[in-house]
């Protein structure tokens, strides 16, 4: 069996009782491993039905082994929508967008609360619940990889004093990976022969009461 066919999921609780940190994603840039957390805020919650609104949200991010933190550079949105999960298995799902910046660039912070879009979604547990990271460069903007004496590795390569850009896969953002690392929809396929600015989606399951 191939990895890509593990389907692998997490699982959140909902609940007025469950307020807690709950990790959401985990991943690994510039060497550091780090984890995502967030601690919901859920009204109106109907343990019958299976459902809930989220009224607010807070994430937090732990950095473990690494010489780099990472932080949330802005506030991540949060909203039910229409996701791609494969070929014509688009759904709606509760999806968190979240973009990353070191912390070495002074512009991310380890906490942050989450920009809920409409707190008067109705969620249950046939959502899923998906966390879409992307990284922001540390030179963000500005023409010189090296920030405060860091290189920018994830995006740029070196030789001595010489540099080039990593050549970046553009994804749209509807575009979602079948198992061989290519992309549909199949009108405008892109094959990932090189690496992308977007890291695999987190997909977790949900447990409302």
């Amino acid at each position: 069996m191939s990895n890509s066919n593990l389907n692998l999921t997490g699982n959140v609780v909902l609940s007025q009782t469950a307020n807690h940190n709950q990790f959401i994603y985990g991943s690994q840039l510039y060497g550091t491993n780090f984890g995502i957390f967030c601690d919901f805020n859920v009204k109106e919650l109907n343990t019958g039905k299976k459902e809930c609104k989220i009224a607010s949200a807070i994430v937090s991010i732990i950095n473990y082994k690494g010489i780099l933190d990472l932080g949330f550079l802005e506030e991540p949105t949060l909203e039910l929508k229409a996701y791609n999960f494969g070929k014509d298995k688009k759904e709606i799902a509760l999806v968190m967008d979240v973009k990353l910046q070191a912390i070495v660039a002074g512009k991310s912070t380890y906490s942050m609360k989450v920009n809920v879009k409409n707190n008067d979604d109705i969620i249950n547990e046939e959502h899923l619940f998906v966390v879409k990271r992307k990284l922001i460069k540390l030179n963000e903007g500005k023409p010189n990889p090296v920030v405060d004496g860091v290189f920018e590795d994830e995006f740029y390569f070196r030789d001595g004093l010489r540099y080039t850009e990593r050549k970046v896969t553009e994804v749209p953002e509807e575009y979602y990976f079948d198992d061989t690392y290519s992309t549909y929809p199949d009108e405008h396929p892109v094959i990932l022969n090189k690496p992308s600015g977007k890291c695999a989606n987190a997909i977790n399951t949900l447990t409302i009461g």
